[in-house]
């Protein structure tokens, strides 16, 4: 996952698919965050802003350059370049979007009031260094808030597909790959992407940002839907997108079609044949201070 071309190369898929499904979890997010009281402007940091998500909310939030500055920051150029596209077209005179790793930012120690990382810690291989730099650049008495994934619906039907997947390229008879499929989803993941399994846990989030020294965490979970109109369109998102790389690391074009073709099918077992699919989901938020 540590692939800034890879994931400049899914950014159009983002704005297609998960912009808009993940808007209501940072709006959320930004609601219950603390933020200096008589402070202008604040200093706002965005941090992994993929397409914009944080940034965009912020922006609507505080559309006065007086009232806030706003930072958004991707390690992904063509993520960077969306929110720079954006910026043009809306007249956000008072964001900012650089290309910057989040494990080593070239900022200032105590240079942000309010840090935002939106679907993004939970994605780094170096988290806990993330964290750090968040805890360094931020202001004393400073908020931080990030939010990860709980749980999809489609989790435990990616499981069942990439086991089905798995044990057919070792046996084919039937009986074994329904051993295998049973294996993935009796393990403690459920099937989930391995890549995401520890941050699912809101109590791992908490220790996470208590150990990178920040205090009074709070975190709740979040209830959403995730819409899907194209099945077959999101299941080509789900196979290019740098955090399921780990699932088919080493599987052949014709395995990943397969993988494609049996999520498909599970879904419409289980959801029906619909014009649009609602999944739900659930979010962990959380916030604290420094």
């Amino acid at each position: 996952m540590d692939n800034p071309q890879g994931w400049t190369r899914t950014k159009d898929d983002y704005v297609d698919w998960a912009h808009a499904n993940t808007l209501p979890h940072a709006q959320k997010a930004i609601e219950v965050t603390p933020v200096p009281v008589n402070k202008k402007p604040l200093r706002l940091l965005d941090v992994a802003c993929g397409t914009g998500v944080v940034t965009e909310t912020l922006a609507q939030k505080y559309p006065d350059v007086k009232d806030a500055v706003i930072l958004a920051t991707d390690f992904a150029q063509g993520m960077v370049d969306h929110v720079e596209m954006n910026k043009r077209n809306r007249g956000w005179e008072n964001v900012e979007a650089m290309v910057m790793d989040a494990t080593a930012m070239d900022l200032p120690d105590s240079s942000m009031d309010v840090i935002y990382c939106v679907f993004g810690v939970m994605l780094m291989p170096s988290s806990e260094k993330a964290l750090s730099e968040m805890y360094r650049v931020l202001e004393e008495g400073g908020s931080v808030s990030i939010v990860t994934w709980h749980s999809q619906d489609v989790f435990s039907i990616f499981g069942e597909a990439s086991a089905k997947v798995n044990a057919s390229a070792q046996k084919s008879d039937a009986s074994s790959i329904e051993e295998e499929t049973a294996k993935v989803l009796a393990a403690p993941t459920g099937g989930r992407p391995q890549a995401a399994k520890t941050w699912m846990d809101l109590e791992f989030c908490q220790e996470k940002l208590e150990a990178a020294g920040f205090k009074d965490v709070k975190g709740f979970q979040e209830k959403g839907v995730f819409k899907i109109r194209d099945i077959k369109g999101y299941m080509g998102m789900v196979v290019r997108n740098p955090g399921m790389a780990t699932m088919a690391a080493n599987w052949s074009p014709e395995q990943v079609q397969e993988f494609q073709d049996i999520a498909i099918r599970l879904i419409k077992e289980k959801y029906g044949d619909q014009e649009e699919y609602a999944m739900n989901v659930v979010s962990n938020i959380l916030y604290a201070r420094k």
